[in-house]
């Protein structure tokens, strides 16, 4: 499972600029020890928890939760 930069957003409670450039360094550190880098600017949400220190099964949560709210405030867009 990956997690994007508006995600990384919500979990960090961060500026979406800034989700960027962890996304971008958590890939770089990918990419130095010879792992696949996603080129959609997304990195595995184990990874990103393993670096941050955060519970996989709450983020995972959490980015569900994410989509969830997002689809549902999509469903009320003419």
């Amino acid at each position: 499972m990956w997690i994007n930069a508006f995600q990384v957003k919500e979990v960090l409670k961060i500026g979406l600029t800034y989700a960027y450039k962890v996304i971008r360094e958590l890939n770089e550190e990918l990419k130095e020890k010879g792992y696949f880098v996603n080129p959609t600017c997304q990195v595995p949400i184990a990874y990103f928890c393993e670096r941050y220190k955060l519970d996989v099964n709450e983020v995972k949560e959490a980015v569900k939760d994410i989509k969830r709210r997002e689809k549902d405030r999509c469903k009320y867009v003419d």
